[in-house]
């Protein structure tokens, strides 16, 4: 079995549109982390008085930062023309899929 580790980016490395994987605490469920893979388009980042957004392809999962357990199944939803908007004040963030997103669900098989 194949494990590697990524680099968690910071928030302002996505304000500076590097492209990456951003990882936080779900803001309704303290439970729960996102996990957000972005591949910026920075020919369409904007910036004004405080808001940056871009264009991006993102890939986002959730997942259950206290189960102890291997997850049976793992839902991920990507967007290859999704927008990244971001709030440089709160560092908050929002995701937008106008053309709307593709699911997959990756199903762990059993191991012999």
């Amino acid at each position: 079995m194949h494990e590697s580790k990524a680099e968690d980016k910071s928030y302002d490395a996505m304000a500076e549109g590097k492209a990456g994987i951003f990882v936080s605490t779900n803001p309704s469920n303290e439970r729960m982390t996102d996990v957000f893979w972005v591949n910026p388009n920075l020919a369409s980042k904007q910036a004004v008085e405080g808001f940056v957004w871009y264009q991006s392809e993102v890939i986002y999962t959730v997942m259950d930062a206290k189960r102890e357990e291997k997850v049976p199944s793992i839902q991920l939803i990507h967007c290859r023309d999704g927008m990244v908007m971001l709030d440089i004040a709160s560092k908050r963030m929002q995701l937008g899929c106008p053309a709307g997103p593709v699911n997959y669900n990756a199903i762990r098989v059993k191991e012999e």
